[in-house]
């Protein structure tokens, strides 16, 4: 038991500043990995209760107002799909 000791002290006395190293290097890679693709952004959406509808000439057209906010990372929205029912 003693002489394991004595062998992992010597391991860490000869390779301690190689592996502060190695770690200082990975630990920049990991956090940037989990922000990117394991720490998801969520969206929330505060509504309004105001609707515009018109026509223009791009033919009959419908304003949504509100906000949106995102949550814990940046986020894009590219595209909002709205469904009318009458």
């Amino acid at each position: 038991m003693a002489d394991e000791k004595q062998n992992l002290l010597t391991f860490f006395k000869e390779n301690g500043i190689l592996l502060l190293a190695i770690y200082g290097v990975v630990q920049v890679w990991i956090i940037a990995l989990w922000k990117k693709y394991i720490k998801k952004g969520k969206i929330r959406i505060f509504e309004t209760g105001s609707l515009e509808k018109g026509y223009s000439a791009f033919g009959p057209t419908i304003a949504v107002n509100g906000t949106l906010r995102a949550l814990r990372k940046n986020m894009f929205v590219n595209n909002i799909n709205i469904e009318l029912t009458k």
